[in-house]
């Protein structure tokens, strides 16, 4: 298991119904982002590389989502 990264989010929100946001993370590292609606099942949204610290993701399945909760894993 990579862990759990928390960061502060720089830019977080909503366009056109979708869930985006940029984090600050560790650079030239690989991270998973997951997402949840229940904290039991974890779903893989996106894999991505922070190259010089700054991580984004965009979540089109939270369209018409009550709620919707992610993590940030970083990988081996």
């Amino acid at each position: 298991n990579g862990g759990i990264v928390v960061a502060p989010a720089d830019t977080a929100g909503f366009s056109a119904g979708q869930f985006y946001s940029y984090l600050n993370v560790p650079a030239n590292r690989s991270y998973r982002v997951d997402y949840t609606t229940d904290f039991r099942t974890w779903t893989a949204l996106t894999t991505v590389n922070s190259g010089q610290g700054l991580i984004g993701f965009i979540d089109p399945g939270s369209v018409g989502s009550a709620s919707r909760y992610y993590r940030v894993v970083q990988l081996p």
